[in-house]
């Protein structure tokens, strides 16, 4: 009777000592032998652990909440963020403003194919973690996809939740410790990527607390890391390779 009625809160313990204390860590070594060897294969299994590990803390993150994670504190819970509606409108300006800038890229990309090649060299720094071949891209979908929706589950229902009931936080405080740990998460992206994650992720709990759930920054998550695949087209790696073997 007692593991019965207390298996979600020990539940919700151990996925949230987990989420902040392991998960940062756990692809470090794996984006560090990327950069050394940026192998396709590295990457499609770097692809594979992230869509798996992503869906099991999700499913758990559901288990251990209920329906409940996809609420998030709106209306008279929030007035820090309303307080009338002036307010309101532009906190949502700013907020759609953010997302309007960070999603440009990939329309100026789809209205302007030639414009590729100047992004892909700006991500050059990141390319050891993006796609080249074709697989590479179908499963860089699904990581996106996947990230997308888990993340916005474990970071702003289930975490920003968590902060708000268990430890008593304001939602100004959880909104911005979870953002923070967001950001930690990204940690195999180096400092740049910790930086770009906070606020990004302070930008899609802002609109989780406006719409009070979680369908819109899922959506604006999926959106934003997809366009990765229309701004991202580098020569084939494997041709390069071949060059390179005969010139050399």
């Amino acid at each position: 009777m007692w593991m019965n009625s207390h298996w979600p809160e020990i539940l919700r313990f151990f996925l949230a000592a987990f989420v902040v204390f392991v998960l940062p860590f756990v692809d470090i070594r794996e984006a560090r032998r990327m950069r050394d060897d940026p192998a396709e294969w590295r990457r499609l299994r770097f692809y594979r652990s992230t869509v798996a590990l992503l869906w099991l803390l999700a499913v758990l993150a559901f288990a251990a909440t209920g329906l409940g994670i996809l609420q998030v504190p709106h209306g008279a819970q929030a007035r820090w963020i309303f307080g009338g509606p002036v307010r309101f409108w532009v906190v949502a300006a700013l907020a759609a403003t953010y997302f309007g800038l960070g999603l440009a890229p990939g329309a100026v990309c789809l209205a302007k194919p030639a414009k590729r090649a100047a992004y892909t060299r700006a991500m050059k720094s990141l390319s050891f973690l993006l796609p080249g071949s074709q697989r590479e891209r179908a499963w860089f979908a699904l990581v996106s996809v996947s990230a997308g929706v888990c993340e916005e589950l474990i970071f702003r229902g289930f975490l920003l939740g968590l902060l708000r009931s268990e430890l008593a936080m304001g939602l100004t405080l959880a909104w911005v410790v979870s953002s923070v740990i967001f950001g930690i998460n990204h940690l195999y992206q180096g400092k740049a990527g910790v930086m770009r994650s906070t606020v990004a992720g302070a930008a899609l709990g802002l609109m989780a607390i406006l719409s009070g759930g979680l369908v819109l920054p899922m959506l604006l998550h999926c959106v934003a890391d997809l366009q990765i695949l229309v701004m991202y087209r580098p020569e084939p790696r494997l041709k390069l390779t071949q060059m390179e073997a005969v010139s050399g």
